[in-house]
């Protein structure tokens, strides 16, 4: 049985509900199993490794394709990254393909992918303040928090690429 939080990005790229994969639906006895109408899916890239750690750069290059609900793609513009590293465990493992869609600002406490330097790309959950930008690893013992101040988000820069869904 999957982790839950498996089972709700597997709903989310199918378009259905978690009873809609748990739950047993028999059909009346006699009849035979209603066919389940197939969802049409839409095709977005996987752009390279993204580290779960210390930033790493960024290679833009599409080494496979991750397939999401026509559903979720009307919501925005998506990629996928692969994982690479441990820091934000248990919640993302290595190995894992994130779905991020595009944009420039989260809510606190959402996890993201953060461009450090430019190019040096990470997946942090995310901690806005006045006293700057803090990227938080899930994993403590693999990652402390780092705190950028305003000015260090604007002169390195800092910045958010995407939401991970």
């Amino acid at each position: 049985m999957p982790r839950m939080d498996k089972m709700d990005a597997i709903c989310c790229v199918l378009g259905s509900t978690r009873s809609d994969l748990m739950d047993r639906h028999d059909p009346p006895a006699g009849s035979a199993a209603p066919a389940r109408p197939h969802r049409k899916g839409v095709k977005i890239p996987v752009l390279g490794h993204l580290a779960a750690g210390i930033p790493i750069w960024a290679e833009e290059n599409i080494v496979d394709w991750e397939e999401i609900s026509e559903e979720q793609a009307r919501g925005g513009e998506y990629f996928a990254l692969r994982v690479a590293g441990q820091s934000m465990e248990p919640t993302i493992h290595d190995g894992d393909t994130l779905i991020v869609r595009k944009q420039e600002q989260v809510e606190n406490g959402e996890v993201a992918v953060v461009l450090v330097n430019g190019d040096e790309a990470t997946v942090k959950e995310i901690h806005e303040s006045p006293a700057g930008l803090t990227l938080i690893g899930h994993n403590a013992a693999v990652y402390k928090p780092t705190t950028y101040t305003p000015k260090e988000v604007q002169d390195l820069p800092v910045r958010i690429i995407g939401r991970v869904m």
